[in-house]
């Protein structure tokens, strides 16, 4: 096995270049022809692709990096989550921050039908595909007021992110 990665900032490349094989520093606009063609079984992007000024331009571009028989597996914040709705509908506020789904780095905002839909038009096979990372709220009222609001607008908003596994269509 062998273990790529590549990461646009010194430090984490640095903290990478002790745990993979290989690591290109930048990002994958800068790096994508020091990757070699048809080789990857495997290609991780987890909490990546929102990072992305393009991400059609990375989904079209990646599958030239993929065996025939590679997968993805991406995980993506989810900006229907129940928490960011009430921050958008109830404070009537769209605040970046320094993490999470409004992180200030993020210049994607996915949900659930967007991501799929993105994925089906980029001629993808999803796989697998689940919600993590739950919210259940912390104390009696506020797990009643999510279930209540969860019931309403879609069980989607109780995802923080999506993970999913998808692949190129076989044609």
């Amino acid at each position: 096995h062998e273990y790529w990665g590549i990461e646009p900032t010194a430090p984490a490349a640095s903290v990478a270049e002790q745990q993979l094989d290989r690591v290109l520093m930048g990002t994958y606009e800068d790096k994508k022809a020091a990757l070699p063609d048809h080789y990857f079984d495997l290609i991780i992007c987890n909490d990546v692709i929102e990072h992305m000024t393009d991400h059609d331009f990375f989904l079209e571009n990646i599958k030239s990096k993929l065996q025939a028989v590679g997968v993805i597996v991406a995980s993506i914040p989810n900006v229907r989550h129940i928490l960011n709705l009430y921050e958008v509908l109830v404070k009537k506020d769209w605040a970046y921050k320094a993490e999470g789904i409004l992180d200030r780095t993020h210049f994607r905002f996915f949900t659930q039908k967007s991501l799929l839909a993105t994925l089906h038009r980029h001629q993808y096979e999803v796989q697998f595909f689940q919600g993590i990372n739950a919210y259940v709220g912390d104390t009696w009222m506020k797990k009643l007021i999510s279930q209540v609001a969860i019931g309403i607008l879609g069980q989607d908003t109780r995802f923080l992110q999506f993970a999913v596994r998808f692949r190129v269509k076989e044609v």
